[in-house]
């Protein structure tokens, strides 16, 4: 499910939570993700920036392992491999969009800059005879924020990093 089709679900979204399963992760979206904070159970929110869409979104996610626990009593009106979708009250459009402003977004912060063996950001590069591709792939390791990252994000990362090294 790309990123649009989550959001697609979410415009006409008015009285449920829908859950996608990413990895070992259940995630809501915007609506979903407001609907669930505020009917099941508080969360940490994420607000983050998408390029593809160009705007803001917010989600939430809890392993798959605490379902049961976080949703008993609850009613569910589809379970599907990797969708949920599970009946709530009414949601209020103008709270959601209230709501969500509310939330912090989350920015990727670049680590500090690390130094081999005393030599200067720069001149590392040269000295361990680095070629164009490995400089970006290096960059991008350095600027990656894993600390903000779901485990699944940081898998994906990787999984770019290493078809761009096969390339």
């Amino acid at each position: 499910m790309t990123i649009e089709d989550i959001i697609k679900a979410e415009t006409g979204n008015n009285n449920t939570v829908i859950l996608f399963r990413e990895g070992i992760f259940w995630k809501a979206y915007e609506k979903s993700a407001y609907a669930f904070c505020k009917h099941i159970k508080s969360f940490m929110v994420k607000k983050r920036y998408i390029r593809s869409i160009n705007d803001e979104i917010v989600s939430i996610g809890f392993p798959m392992s605490s379902t049961q626990t976080i949703l008993q009593g609850r009613t569910i009106l589809l379970e599907e491999e990797r969708k949920m979708i599970v009946s709530i009250d009414r949601i209020d459009h103008e709270d959601f969009t209230a709501w969500k402003k509310e939330q912090t977004l989350t920015l990727a912060t670049p680590s500090p800059v690390n130094t081999f063996s005393g030599m200067t950001h720069s001149n590392s590069f040269e000295a361990f005879g680095c070629n164009n591709l490995e400089k970006e792939i290096i960059s991008r390791l350095k600027l990656f924020s894993l600390e903000n990252k779901t485990p699944i994000e940081c898998m994906l990362f990787l999984s770019e990093i290493k078809k761009q090294l096969l390339s």
